[in-house]
């Protein structure tokens, strides 16, 4: 009798703990939609506290770390124990991101084998770019698993890029250019003595330059790259030209422009070229 009523108040408090850990999932989730990101976190993980055992608490703590937080390393985890206690099949997402997990650790067999599982996935046309994405991760993880016993400072050597290209306004997206002649990179810094800082992000006007690369590390002063070619007929075109990258033996700049929006709230872009 005592085994038995024992039985039942683990039963009663099991009940209870998972109801309470639903419910700062559902306040998780109302979160996101919201987009209180610190929130949601904070509600995920007093959900997969409180219940360890929750398969939907740790799954959706998993996800948030590697898909939104873009922290595979610290969502590992959760997705692991999301995986041992669900119930019936393995969503598609944890696999991907179970394998990206491995990855970021540096436990690229895992990675491997985790990639290949959710490669057998079948996927929407608009999510036809995943696939190719999973086996440049296995390419990157067999590379690793060759190469991982090699110190790196015998392969690269680091330069400070200098006053001229590291500046007070935000400077990212650099590439090396023209058979490492060049450094062409996007930049948000002020070029002319009247321009105003733009309200939506409190920046300049982002912009693609080029500055030379001596053998010595020094740097050219950067140069405003003017695209002159479109790829497609457009409207009038913003002055806001993001870099994609370098192609024809090193000879063109590839970039694109956002020209309006449709009315979904998707941005159209122009393709824009410039050559060497």
């Amino acid at each position: 009798m005592l085994k038995l009523h024992y039985t039942i108040l683990l039963s009663i408090i099991l009940i209870q703990v998972q109801a309470q850990s639903q419910k700062y999932v559902r306040k998780g989730g109302t979160a996101m939609i919201k987009g209180d990101i610190s929130k949601a976190k904070t509600y995920y993980n007093m959900a997969s506290t409180a219940d360890s055992t929750s398969a939907e608490a740790n799954k959706a703590m998993g996800l948030l770390s590697s898909m939104i937080m873009n922290n595979p390393g610290a969502a590992l985890p959760f997705i692991e124990r999301s995986m041992k206690y669900a119930n019936g099949d393995t969503m598609p997402e944890l696999i991907l991101n179970a394998a990206r997990s491995y990855q970021s650790r540096g436990r690229f067999k895992e990675a491997i084998a985790f990639y290949e599982r959710a490669l057998q996935f079948k996927v929407q046309d608009d999510a036809s770019a995943i696939k190719p994405y999973m086996q440049k991760q296995i390419q990157d993880c067999e590379y690793a698993m060759r190469n991982g016993s090699e110190p790196l400072f015998q392969k690269y050597f680091a330069v400070n890029l200098g006053r001229n290209v590291n500046t007070d306004m935000p400077e990212y997206r650099p590439v090396i250019f023209d058979n490492g002649r060049s450094i062409v990179f996007n930049s948000q810094r002020k070029d002319k003595s009247k321009e105003k800082i733009n309200t939506s992000d409190f920046h300049f006007i982002n912009n693609v330059y080029k500055t030379s690369l001596e053998p010595t590390g020094l740097m050219g002063y950067p140069a405003l790259i003017n695209f002159t070619k479109s790829f497609t007929e457009t409207k009038k075109l913003s002055n806001i030209p993001e870099l994609i990258q370098i192609a024809g033996d090193s000879r063109a700049i590839l970039a694109k422009q956002k020209i309006s929006v449709d009315l979904k709230g998707n941005n159209l872009d122009s393709a824009l070229l410039a050559m060497a």
